[in-house]
């Protein structure tokens, strides 16, 4: 067997395996979004884009299930204006209230605040989800600086927060609710979509607690 027709064997398998893995991925972002009632991740994109990255939590321990799909090469530049949103927030507001998934909180304790309230200067702070960061070069998208320590929301103050919707109730079984929100707002939900025009990265997003 000459040396070309090896290479032209390896070049194959390696395309094969490349297209089962993305197949495999394409289904796990699918199936994921299925766990969701279809009204509430209806403006989650359909398909994945070609730099992309998603995270998930559906361990009920954690004190809240969520979703977010990370978009690192938007093209739609309008897409918020097809889109009806409640408020729109800036990443560094510092009065911003955050969903953090209890793992988190519980190795850093300085990520643990109080929200007794929800309207501060006749502005209501809808609860947002907190995005941890996420080890960039282990999951390949690299050149995008979209963490900060220093905002309240987790991403850099570039990034503009949509509100898209946002109710207190039990929405999902087997949530306890959070001890840092308001009462009525112990168990709830919001979903929304943050933008970083400068670095075309848009992040859909919905969480449960």
């Amino acid at each position: 067997m000459n040396l070309r027709l090896l290479i032209l064997i390896f070049c194959n398998i390696l395309f094969i395996n490349c297209s089962s893995q993305q197949t495999k991925t394409i289904d796990s972002y699918e199936s994921s979004l299925k766990k969701f009632p279809g009204s509430m991740v209806s403006y989650f994109p359909k398909h994945l884009s070609e730099i992309y990255y998603y995270r998930e939590n559906f361990e009920t321990a954690n004190q809240c299930i969520y979703f977010a799909n990370y978009v690192f090469d938007n093209k739609d530049s309008l897409l918020i204006n097809k889109i009806q949103y409640l408020v729109k927030y800036n990443a560094a507001d510092t009065s911003l209230v955050t969903i953090k998934n209890i793992n988190y909180t519980d190795n850093d304790k300085t990520k643990r605040v109080i929200h007794p309230i929800l309207k501060k200067q006749d502005q209501i702070y809808y609860p947002i989800l907190y995005l941890e960061p996420f080890n960039a070069a282990t999951q390949k998208v690299i050149g995008y600086n979209i963490y900060s320590n220093s905002t309240p929301s987790g991403l850099t103050n570039d990034f503009d927060i949509y509100i898209i919707d946002s109710k207190p109730g039990k929405f999902w079984d087997g949530l306890a609710g959070v001890n840092y929100l308001p009462n009525e707002w112990k168990n709830g939900y919001s979903k929304g979509i943050s933008i970083n025009k400068n670095k075309s990265v848009i992040i859909y997003w919905i969480v449960i607690w």
